[in-house]
């Protein structure tokens, strides 16, 4: 059957002339109307996403400047899933980013009271990680610990919604 005759039939039966014609650029074209096609999907879908996220970053942007929370409290609530104290705004950057670690201790590690993270700490070696929160704490049985000062152990407590533990009152706190 000539190509002529082939091409008739076919648009016979209801085939598009482009179907039938044996064209190299006409199958190059059509790849390449394919992958735009497949490519603007994908990018459809990537700005929805952007768009998704411009619209978390803006309600962020939105709460900090409200004076709702601030960048430190939105930080401890992301890992506590608790309110966080507004007394934290009043931490330097640096005591902060000290007290964020050791509540992260806490909770990854699911310690259930303070000993356990300052146990944690000692045998790992990090008390060095912790310069403005640490202390050497003197207990009622005169037992000397490493742990952190009174004022960052109460923080501690309220940001993880807990009383104090169970343990021999403390009588001194010594920064170090």
């Amino acid at each position: 059957m000539s190509s002529a005759k082939r091409v008739l039939d076919g648009l016979s039966k209801g085939k598009q002339l482009v179907d039938l014609v044996d064209n190299p650029q006409l199958r190059k074209l059509e790849e390449e109307l394919i992958s735009t096609k497949a490519e603007n999907a994908n990018l459809k879908k990537k700005n929805v996403e952007l768009s998704t996220e411009k619209d978390a970053l803006n309600a962020l942007l939105d709460m900090f400047e409200s004076g709702k929370k601030s960048v430190y409290q939105y930080r401890v609530e992301k890992i506590t899933n608790l309110p966080a104290p507004v007394s934290l705004n009043e931490l330097d950057s640096s005591t902060f980013n000290e007290i964020l670690e050791y509540v992260t201790i806490f909770i990854q590690w699911r310690f259930k009271e303070h000993w356990q993270v300052n146990n944690f700490i000692s045998k790992t070696n990090c008390w060095h990680q912790y310069p403005n929160i640490r202390s050497i704490n003197t207990h009622r049985n005169r037992k000397e610990v490493e742990g952190i000062r009174p004022e960052y152990y109460a923080l501690v407590c309220e940001i993880l919604d807990i009383t104090g533990d169970n343990g021999t009152p403390l009588i001194h706190s010594r920064k170090y």
